[in-house]
């Protein structure tokens, strides 16, 4: 049995390629394995864990909220006119003007 290498929580995001508070993300859901004094992060066990507790299936959750939202894959959404503010048209125009003229009278 070979021994555990221990890293503080910045050395294994840097070692992973991650984030800091992806890995602090992780500890607060109790997918790491950390030493007895809570500071260190077990390597190996660690990544077993999140490999455990990964989600099973990412395109069946994708299709799932696709499917939610009434889309299907390979298929648009018809076209609402209401999809994104479009900076060319004039209620995106009569929106910004009423910001600025709120923020010019907070100033």
């Amino acid at each position: 049995m070979s021994q555990s290498e221990f890293l503080t929580q910045a050395e294994f995001a840097r070692r992973q390629g991650w984030a800091r508070s992806y890995v602090t993300e992780l500890k607060r859901a109790g997918r790491l394995v950390m030493d007895a004094d809570g500071k260190r992060v077990d390597l190996t066990a660690s990544l077993a864990l999140i490999r455990q507790t990964a989600s099973p299936d990412k395109a069946a959750v994708a299709a799932r909220h696709a499917e939610e939202r009434g889309e299907s894959r390979g298929e648009s959404r018809p076209d609402d006119g209401e999809q994104d503010a479009d900076p060319g048209k004039p209620e995106y125009q009569a929106a910004r003007a009423r910001r600025e003229e709120a923020n010019a009278g907070l100033a």
